[in-house]
């Protein structure tokens, strides 16, 4: 094996299945080098976001293994240069990670990295691809397993899987879907990173980067867009029960409201192939909205986190975007700032 020691950082399931996975693969290996007195490859897990219910600290506990949970920037990139400073060769492994390695980090001979993202990549690079693949309407996306290095989601590609979307694809269920194709990915490539070098694909420039700021339509619903960007618009921030972005707002009237539950149902066939007047009606935090391609319901929570001011200034930026309906074109494209 060509690493001492295995360094594993994120969350979620993907997290807990890698682990899982790699945990298997160690103990066999030590039962074999025990008749030999190979030095045996230790694994340890860093979790990189707090959940009061982590399923990675109690696999962690149920397997014995060293786990820690640290969410600032400066702590977590403290603990890998203390935990690398035997300049023992390590490998880490970012699955559902949010931190960004440092040069620091990367510069070291004896650190390898590798990461999962949610993207097809070269496109799509950066935060929040879930969101931005479905708004986007994009007809696939997928997951990626590259090397890190100093540019973000650039390095040589090591593993991908695609993945079909529809109408129905939501945020939620692209992340759910990721995390399945990359285990199913990181399962045939893992065993053989560990015992000989991979050199992996180099991937074509793309200069754009989504940063986690950027969201679609600045995360702010207005009136008069038409129901299938409303439709992109609400399944794109649908995480579900995670907050994983922001929540998406809508304005009306000069009055500010959270997005809370919906509903989107498809208009019959005779409703397409004619002209249905554009509906919008708010009645007891309920907004209806229908046109020839949709009817969606959208519950409502009255909200105070934006000013007259703020929401005239972001009703007056989205405009142009709103009534054109802007996509992002493959990810090369930037989304509204």
């Amino acid at each position: 094996m060509r690493f001492k020691k295995i360094l594993l950082l994120g969350g979620n399931k993907i997290a807990c299945d890698c682990t899982k996975y790699l945990n298997t693969l160690l103990e066999d290996s030590h039962s074999k080098n025990t008749a030999t007195k190979i030095h045996n490859t230790t694994l340890s897990v860093l979790e990189t976001a707090i959940s009061p219910s982590s399923m990675l600290r109690t696999l962690c506990q149920k397997l014995n293994l060293p786990y820690l949970c640290l969410t600032s920037r400066f702590d977590i990139e403290n603990f890998i240069l203390d935990f690398t400073q035997d300049r023992a060769k390590t490998l880490i492994i970012s699955a559902n990670n949010r931190f960004i390695f440092t040069p620091k980090i990367i510069d070291k001979p004896y650190i390898e990295i590798i990461n999962f993202h949610y993207a097809l990549l070269p496109h799509y690079r950066g935060m929040n691809i879930p969101t931005w693949v479905i708004f986007n309407d994009e007809k696939k996306t997928g997951i990626t397993w590259h090397f890190v290095t100093k540019d973000i989601d650039k390095g040589a590609i090591i593993s991908q899987k695609e993945m079909v979307l529809s109408k129905d694809s939501t945020a939620l269920s692209v992340t759910r879907k990721g995390m399945e194709l990359a285990f199913l990915a990181f399962k045939e490539f893992i065993n053989n990173l560990l015992h000989k070098e991979i050199v992996g694909r180099d991937s074509i420039e793309n200069d754009f980067v989504y940063k986690f700021k950027n969201l679609p339509l600045n995360a702010l619903l207005v009136q008069n867009l038409d129901t299938n960007l409303i439709s992109k618009f609400l399944r794109s921030f649908d995480y579900g029960s995670f907050d994983v972005v922001q929540r998406p707002h809508f304005v009306y009237a000069n009055k500010c409201y959270k997005i809370g539950k919906y509903q989107i149902k498809p208009q019959a066939k005779e409703c397409l192939d004619s002209q249905v007047e554009f509906k919008m009606e708010l009645r007891d935090n309920v907004l209806t909205i229908l046109d020839n391609a949709y009817q969606i319901t959208i519950h409502l929570l009255e909200s105070d986190e934006m000013t007259k001011k703020e929401i005239i200034q972001n009703i007056n930026e989205l405009r142009a975007v709103a009534t054109t309906n802007t996509t992002g074109g493959g990810g090369n494209q930037s989304p509204p700032s």
